[in-house]
């Protein structure tokens, strides 16, 4: 079975890709009162659409709870 691929990609995956590339530090939900902080190290494309995967937790976060996504300057 072939999964297929969206025809445009959000751009808040395009912004973490580059945020795994470079070991950014990230938050997510960033303008909530409950902002989530990740380290991300990979993303993946599967049958719910983009997650990315923390390294401190290595627990994969789905694309449909980023919310709004705040890349960091800082890395770890």
């Amino acid at each position: 079975m072939s999964r297929s691929r969206p025809d445009s990609v959000d751009p808040r995956v395009l912004a973490m890709a580059a945020a795994v590339r470079e070991r950014r530090k990230v938050r997510l939900a960033a303008r909530s009162a409950t902002p989530l902080e990740v380290h991300p190290v990979a993303l993946q494309y599967g049958e719910d659409g983009w997650a990315v995967f923390d390294a401190r937790t290595l627990a994969a976060m789905p694309i449909a709870a980023w919310q709004d996504v705040n890349i960091s300057r800082l890395d770890f």
